[in-house]
């Protein structure tokens, strides 16, 4: 607010403080010097605060979403052309409260489809047949390809990077496999090798 827009008693509050400072820095002013001419060119406006909504996550803020209090300068020079944040319209309150909600339902989705695969997961049992010597050690190995080919033939489709072989396995037996899932959890699968 500019400082003819601002409440009467708070203008005139600035004034009389104005013409108190200006009187004892002044001293005796003469009766051709209009203090409240002064007062009006030299006292600066407080502004208040109004209300924001950030488009991104901003560090010193809040995060995307969020409806904060700023200066209009602020926002007007700074938030609003780097689109960080938005006025705080009726409009685009009810647009972020609409993205929330859709935000809120993907997320409960995304939830259930993984708690889905993690079950499905801890379910999988893949097992080889390989030839191997008396003490237990394959003549091949069971490498990362082969257990991402067991798994398509079971449904499964998993990047390749998804799971998680530090090397190929060289011995009979069962081990547990990390694969790790979209949302960075992970689940585990049996391998288990055994005699030809």
């Amino acid at each position: 607010l500019s400082f003819s827009e601002r409440r009467p008693t708070e203008r005139k509050m600035s004034l009389a403080l104005f013409k108190n400072s200006a009187s004892r820095w002044i001293g005796q002013v003469s009766n051709a010097v209009n203090l409240n001419v002064i007062a009006k060119r030299w006292v600066r406006p407080q502004y208040t605060k109004i209300d924001a909504i950030l488009i991104k996550d901003y560090p010193s803020l809040g995060f995307r979403g969020d409806q904060v209090a700023v200066k209009p300068g602020y926002i007007r020079n700074f938030l609003y052309p780097q689109k960080i944040a938005v006025y705080a319209t009726e409009e685009n309150k009810a647009k972020f409260l609409r993205e929330k909600t859709k935000e809120e339902l993907s997320r409960i989705e995304n939830e259930i489809k993984l708690a889905a695969i993690r079950k499905r997961l801890a379910k999988l049992t893949i097992s080889f047949k390989r030839h191997c010597t008396e003490g237990d050690k394959l003549y091949g190995s069971v490498t990362l390809q082969n257990i991402l080919d067991n798994m398509r033939k079971n449904g499964m489709e998993v990047a390749e990077n998804a799971i998680q072989l530090p090397e190929p396995i060289k011995t009979l037996g069962e081990f547990p496999i990390d694969v790790r899932l979209p949302t960075g959890d992970t689940a585990q699968i049996k391998v288990s090798v055994v005699r030809r």
